[in-house]
């Protein structure tokens, strides 16, 4: 059987999300982390670690539990959610190129066929499929009230899902330097956020061996004092 150029297109791309790394499932977990530590590093019980690992302050958390249960909303939502042919319009401009069309709807057949082979979505694909479908999955959650004026859904819902969304779709900017944190590194990073971590060790020590050399600096200066003023 001779395949059209479209069905060639889909297998390709097809491939290509499957082999991305890490899975929507695995990412979810570490997005789950993240927010629980930020909440830990915030409280007046923080340890070392959590601070290192916590991003700067303003940045949204939740305790552990309500992360869990926010994060069991969103992944039942991912595994469940149908693209539909209107869905491939949002968050794109209102003409789409012939290419970019062609390519969504590729990624369409690929989403809805997973679905039809009753798999999860977020066992099998990472961030590229995720960042093209999450806006329909927001529109979802926007347009079923119910799911989030539920006595089971935590109240920081809405935080959670903005703050995935950014961690999401962020992109490094030019200005973007290697001392900066990146949190999405910590989602998203292909070695599960490791190279983020130990850049966040280093720049605390370095931060530490800093003030150390300042305060005794400081130090020096104030015991010559007398000195200074007999003079």
């Amino acid at each position: 059987m001779i395949c059209s150029p479209f069905e060639m297109r889909v297998e390709v791309l097809a491939q290509t999300f499957i082999e991305e790394a890490p899975k929507i499932e695995k990412a979810m977990k570490a997005f789950i982390s993240l927010v629980a530590a930020r909440s830990m590093a915030y409280s007046t019980q923080c340890s070392s670690d959590e601070v290192i690992v916590a991003a700067t302050a303003g940045s949204f958390s939740c305790s552990l539990n309500d992360a869990l249960l926010c994060a069991r909303f969103l992944l039942t939502a991912i595994n469940s959610y149908q693209i539909l042919d209107d869905d491939l319009k949002l968050g794109l401009v209102e003409k789409m190129s012939k290419k970019e069309t062609t390519e969504k709807k590729v990624i369409q057949v690929v989403w809805n066929r997973i679905l039809e082979q009753t798999q999860k979505p977020s066992k099998i694909f990472g961030r590229s499929m995720l960042r093209v479908v999450f806006p329909g999955i927001l529109k979802q959650f926007e347009q079923q009230p119910k799911i989030k004026s539920s006595n089971t859904v935590p109240s920081c819902m809405d935080g959670f899902l903005m703050e995935f969304d950014r961690l999401l779709q962020f992109q490094k900017p030019l200005c973007f330097t290697d001392d900066i944190t990146d949190d999405s590194k910590l989602i998203w990073g292909l070695d599960g956020g490791e190279s983020e971590l130990m850049k966040r060790v280093e720049q605390r020590t370095k931060n530490s061996n800093d003030r150390k050399k300042r305060a005794a600096s400081n130090e020096s200066f104030v015991a010559g004092l007398p000195e200074i003023l007999e003079e």
